[in-house]
Formats: C-alpha cells, structure tokens, sequence
C-alpha cells in the first residue's frame, strides 16, 4: 500500500445512488511512489487509476480536476513542482489552506 496526500475528495451525489460511477470523486498524490491516484463512484460503479507523474497527462482529466475544485494541483504537477522534499511541505501547505491535510493508504 501506497499513502497518499488527499488533494480532493468530494462527493456531490449525497448517498441516493449506492453504484454512482460519478460521484464520489478522490485525488490523491504519493510521494513515494510518484503517482497520482484518481477515483470516481461508489459501489459496482467505482473506478479508478494510479499514473506515474511522468506519463500523466492532465489534459485527460480536466474535468475531474474542475469539478473537485483542484485545478490549482495542476501548476504543481506542469511547473515540476513535485520533484523535492521541499516542495512537500509546500504542497502540504497548499492542502491545508484548502480545508484539512489527510493521508490515505491504498
């Protein structure tokens, strides 16, 4: 299992449809591992994916980025700004100043 810093988790859908594949929806970052993490939907509608920070395209996921209100994640991912340690605790400031700081085993 990997952790990941929590860049959004929203759920728009309240709990009326228990196999939503829309809502909710997860971004996360790992530092140990370089990833991105993205999920949507709940139940036998859930999906998701882990990408390599180097192969991922954030073009292909605008919408998810949007609609969770972190767009603000991708300067940190087109600006290099994921490469150092240093750069974790900005990225952790970043979160907190957006609402709680949550790490996340998957």
């Amino acid at each position: 299992m990997e952790k990941y810093y929590i860049i959004a988790d929203v759920d728009k859908s309240g709990l009326t449809n228990l196999h939503d594949n829309k809502w909710p929806k997860l971004i996360g970052y790992s530092f140990e591992k370089d990833k991105i993490l993205i999920m949507e939907g709940r139940g036998h509608g859930l999906q998701g994916t882990k990408l390599s920070i180097n192969k991922f395209k954030s073009n292909d996921w605008i919408d998810v980025f949007n609609e969770t209100d972190s767009s603000w994640f991708i300067k940190f991912i087109s600006e290099g700004l994921l490469n150092n340690d240093d750069n974790k605790k900005l990225l952790k400031n970043e979160i907190i100043k957006r609402g709680e700081l949550v790490i996340k085993s998957y």
